[in-house]
């Protein structure tokens, strides 16, 4: 629109040169008329310039005329437009935004502490609805007031509807007045399905804002770490080193049973096998002789032999 009040003065100016020059004596008509017509010239280029427009890669151009999209969307390239009609860009791009830090989402889970949400969101506005968000947020920059009053405040609603209903005391508390193995209990957030439903959750409620038909597509929510509240960390802690007990006391639990079977199946291969015993006896015997001990007088290996043994002394 500037481009056409810049014309329409450089039309008056030539107006005016045309007036002056002629009141001026000497002026020749050649000078004046190559004045005028310069002027001229100089405002067709500047109206022929403003019906040409460029619209960026990934953005979309919403034509508007004093303000009021025209329901004419550009998609990127060289386009044609009327003098009078202005093109503002919007983003169409995808957009990665990062909540880490002292930036995550703060949200009450179902425990009733809070939790800070750490994530990252991928989003883009819908092409054919780039006129309608322009005429209802716009602003000095439409895509940072799309971002701020639109999406992030719908991803803070779906984070808290989605983790409001997780408790991560809820097994703990299931498992212990039901008896059930702590082993098995994880406390821990399955942060894939909490963020795949804040993707549904978000592009159910974008769709029911505008009838049923989104403006803004979300294509993914990455849940990356959820902090939960000291409290309920420190109990959730509590709870695991009972699980390491619990499973070093299994431990232990096995390692008695074992030596058990093992002492059971010893003495029931020394109380019932008396060649055992025999056995080891002539082994004790042969090491005496060799090492020229002195063997006791009536020494016998046989169970209830009532004959002594005769050992020949060494060297006789």
């Amino acid at each position: 629109m500037g481009s056409i009040v810049f014309a329409v003065l450089l039309l008056v100016a030539a107006l005016v040169a045309l007036v002056v020059l002629g009141r001026i004596p000497g002026t020749v008509g050649l000078v004046r008329s190559a004045v005028v017509a310069g002027l001229v010239l100089l405002a067709a280029v500047v109206v022929a310039a403003s019906c040409v427009t460029t619209v960026g890669t990934k953005d979309i151009g919403v034509v508007t005329v004093f303000g009021r999209p025209t329901g004419r969307d550009l998609p990127n390239g060289i386009h044609l437009k009327a003098p009078w009609q202005s093109v503002t860009e919007m983003d169409g791009a995808i957009q990665p935004d990062e909540f880490t830090g002292k930036d995550c989402i703060q949200v009450r889970i179902g425990d009733s502490s809070t939790a800070c949400a750490s994530m990252t969101i991928r989003w883009r506005i819908v092409p054919s609805e780039a006129a309608s968000l322009y005429q209802n947020y716009r602003s000095n920059n439409v895509n940072e007031t799309i971002k701020s009053s639109l999406v992030v405040t719908q991803l803070k609603a779906s984070v808290n509807e989605v983790l409001g209903a997780f408790n991560p005391l809820a097994n703990v508390n299931q498992a212990a007045n039901a008896g059930h193995d702590n082993t098995r209990i994880s406390a821990a957030p399955d942060l894939d399905a909490f963020s795949a439903q804040i993707v549904t959750s978000m592009n159910k409620r974008l769709a029911s804002m505008n009838r049923g038909k989104p403006q803004i597509e979300i294509l993914s929510v990455t849940l990356s770490f959820l902090q939960l509240a000291d409290s309920t960390q420190a109990k959730i802690n509590a709870f695991q080193a009972e699980v390491g007990n619990t499973r070093i006391a299994e431990q232990q639990e096995k390692t008695a049973a074992a030596q058990a079977a093992a002492n059971r199946a010893l003495s029931a291969s020394v109380s019932h096998d008396p060649n055992v015993l025999v056995s080891r006896c002539l082994d004790t015997f042969e090491e005496m002789v060799k090492e020229q001990q002195p063997v006791p007088a009536g020494f016998s290996c046989w169970p209830g032999g009532g004959s002594a043994l005769v050992v020949p002394q060494a060297g006789r």
